[in-house]
């Protein structure tokens, strides 16, 4: 049996329970976050953070968490956190709009949108958040446990050590 697993299952179930029996208090919890602008000051503060780091700790390549890839890593660093800071700001944006007006309907912030408009777009903006999210743990992953590459013995003894032949006159 995976623990991870079991734990990430047991976790989910309790937020369920915890959701189930205080919707009110959660939804109004979640309008709060939304509205006061945490969740953007949290992301973007994470995407800069993380983006910075990498940047300058890792220096890959081949990373899948970096949006460009120009060569000219300042170039590199600002349009990789524009990009995620983008993303991530107007996905909270909607996710504010669409949670409230789905759930209070005090506020109408898209007057042509019925139910279902209001729905798809609170998933999409959760993609769009959990797109940012994914590739900040990707950067991070890589910031944190990064890969070493095997290296034979042998190779590193030969190309590091210089070679000089042998001759009499030595002895």
């Amino acid at each position: 049996m995976d623990r991870n697993s079991i734990i990430a299952l047991v976790l989910v179930g309790i937020l369920a329970s915890i959701t189930a029996f205080y919707q009110s208090e959660m939804a109004d919890y979640v309008r709060l976050v939304l509205e006061k602008g945490y969740l953007k000051k949290v992301i973007f503060i994470s995407v800069v953070a993380v983006v910075l780091t990498h940047a300058v700790r890792v220096k890959s390549n081949d990373s899948a968490g970096m949006v460009v890839r120009t060569g000219f890593l300042p170039l590199d660093i600002g349009l990789t956190i524009g990009t995620y800071s983008a993303v991530s700001t107007t996905a909270c944006s909607l996710l504010e709009g669409a949670f409230i007006q789905r759930f209070y309907g005090d506020v109408v912030y898209f007057t042509k949108f019925e139910v279902l408009d209001i729905n798809v777009l609170l998933g999409v903006s959760g993609l769009l958040l959990w797109y940012v999210v994914f590739h900040m743990f990707i950067l991070g992953k890589e910031l944190f446990f990064p890969k070493y590459r095997a290296v034979a013995s042998t190779k590193t003894k030969h190309t590091s050590q210089s070679v000089r032949p042998h001759s009499a006159a030595s002895d």
